[in-house]
């Protein structure tokens, strides 16, 4: 059995966005008798009348998928260069502008009709549980406050079997938004939405929609092999949603937990909603790297975290499309300063020509968490008061969910606490062109990892502008965040939510580092991505 989880984050500029609604009501032309159903606020006649569009586009996509084709060519002329105009939508600034449109319809041509989604109740009453919990905190992600997962929310109507995806999307308002954008998938090489809504392994949907207090809108949708509800389900005629025709306690119930527990999650970095864990494996050495040390850990724990600018429902965001490096600015760009949190990295800043400012203050930031780490200790403790469960509800700006909750801030602290001051590192222009090579490469296509788009690894990358020494330790951090902040960069690798090897707090706190190189910049998926070289040392070409 296999469970996956994603997110619809928008490439680029876009926001993260919800799509429901309906504004063609045949595949071939659009009708003219179209009902343009949108969702504005959780009711019985917008949000059930929307799930129940969302179905039957998806199913004309999946039975009719040629002709289907035929009908989003007939979109190409709601392309303007990279934004795209859906009727009864927000411009959408897109990433691949219309070769994500051509890549669908290529696609669509060639696969086999597929049979139609049955809609499960009780799947559709867990897709609205996580609406209706995370729609009003405003929170985005696949967890619910009460730390539940699909598979949790799920058994709780029944039993699904085989395999089991949760897709979540926000901010826009029509059906056909939401499978169009689905099926497009701009800004993902893998395609991976287009992937799970043409899967025949999935015969079993269940949709929920509502208001989403951030995004405007929020629409989670699960996809399951195959599915027995616990008790037939019925509509609530007061409250449009599926409700048990009995008393019996939905607890009892079995979900099977040891096999939840045992699914290993399929590769979908960029769109997975889950934090993932550190990179357990690194490749094996070339003969001439043989004798280097390495660690490779990377963290997108804010991949829960809101934009920090006002949400505007899918509206293009020109400021961020068109972010370049030397715009980013450290600590201040936001509605509160992380400085005023946990203190000033001022007095370590260090002009350096190849560095933006941004990148300065990243270095500036973990000096000065080496420096004193018993200090940086309890200036992180003053974060403890925001925590709200697994919440973290920083000053003026929008929650960040977390995987561990204060947990991992107590643990954090608590080893900084024990750790003597270590020596600080100098900035390294061979390490960071190389950490800039990645970032250039894997930003533009909104990936994550530590392999660019050529399979290189960060040591092929600073070997290009130099050499590390035989028998000397390097590694490398990658942090990504919609969050603008230099040190809140810094802040989530020291604390290192939900990355049970600690590798980046780790990677941070090695005494038998020197140097650093750094290098950030605009992500399609996560909006800014730093990538973080460290080097015992390191000899510079010349």
């Amino acid at each position: 059995m296999r469970l996956r989880t994603f997110g619809l984050l928008a490439p680029a500029s876009m926001l993260i966005l919800l799509m429901t609604g309906t504004l063609y009501s045949a595949i071939a032309t659009p009708s003219n008798e179209s009902s343009e159903a949108v969702l504005t606020i959780r009711t019985n006649d917008s949000a059930a009348v929307i799930e129940t569009e969302i179905l039957a586009e998806m199913n004309r996509a999946r039975t009719n998928p040629q002709g289907y084709a035929a009908w989003l060519e007939t979109l190409r002329p709601h392309y303007s260069g990279t934004v795209l105009q859906l009727p009864n939508e927000v411009a959408l600034r897109t990433r691949e502008g219309t070769a994500a449109l051509d890549d669908a319809i290529a696609f669509l041509q060639l696969i086999p009709a597929l049979p139609p989604l049955q809609q499960s109740a009780g799947m559709s009453q867990a897709a609205q549980d996580l609406v209706d919990d995370l729609g009003q905190t405003g929170v985005i992600g696949s967890r619910g406050s009460d730390g539940s997962t699909a598979s949790d929310r799920i058994g709780r109507y029944g039993s699904w079997s085989g395999s089991l995806t949760e897709m979540t999307s926000y901010g826009n308002r029509t059906a056909i938004a939401t499978v169009v954008l689905l099926i497009l998938n701009d800004g993902d090489v893998e395609r991976n939405l287009r992937r799970t809504l043409f899967d025949p392994a999935f015969q079993v949907v269940g949709i929920g929609c509502g208001i989403h207090t951030a995004q405007q809108t929020m629409c989670v949708m699960n996809y399951a092999t195959a599915y027995a509800d616990a008790e037939p389900m019925v509509a609530n005629p007061e409250m449009g949603d599926a409700v048990s025709v009995s008393d019996a306690e939905i607890e009892d119930v079995a979900v099977q937990p040891a096999e939840v527990e045992s699914i290993e999650p399929e590769p979908t970095e960029v769109e997975t909603v889950e934090v993932p864990e550190a990179i357990a494996t690194v490749p094996s050495p070339s003969e001439s790297d043989a004798a280097i040390n390495t660690e490779v850990t990377e963290v997108i724990s804010s991949a829960d975290f809101l934009p920090s600018t006002e949400p505007t429902s899918g509206k293009v965001n020109t400021d961020q499309a068109t972010r370049s490096t030397d715009e980013l600015i450290p600590s201040g760009n936001t509605s509160t300063s992380i400085a005023t949190l946990i203190g000033s990295y001022d007095s370590l800043l260090q002009p350096v020509s190849y560095l933006s400012p941004f990148e300065q203050a990243i270095v500036a930031e973990t000096n000065r968490l080496r420096a004193d780490p018993s200090a940086y200790a309890e200036q992180l403790a003053n974060l403890r008061q925001y925590y709200r469960d697994r919440i973290l509800h920083l000053p003026g700006l929008p929650p960040l969910e977390t995987v561990e909750g204060i947990t991992a801030l107590d643990e954090a602290i608590a080893v900084l606490r024990e750790t003597d001051p270590l020596p600080l590192l100098e900035p390294s222009r061979g390490l960071s062109l190389g950490a800039r090579d990645h970032v250039n490469d894997l930003g533009v296509i909104g990936a994550t990892g530590h392999y660019g788009s050529d399979g290189s690894t960060y040591r092929d990358r600073i070997h290009r502008y130099g050499t590390v020494p035989a028998d000397t330790l390097s590694g490398e951090n990658i942090s990504y965040s919609p969050l603008s902040d230099a040190q809140w960069h810094v802040i989530q690798l020291v604390i290192d939510d939900g990355v049970p090897s600690r590798g980046h707090r780790e990677a941070l706190l090695r005494a038998e580092y020197r140097l650093t190189g750094v290098a950030c910049g605009t992500h399609a998926a996560y909006q800014e991505m730093c990538a973080i070289i460290y080097a015992g040392d390191f000899v510079e070409l010349d």
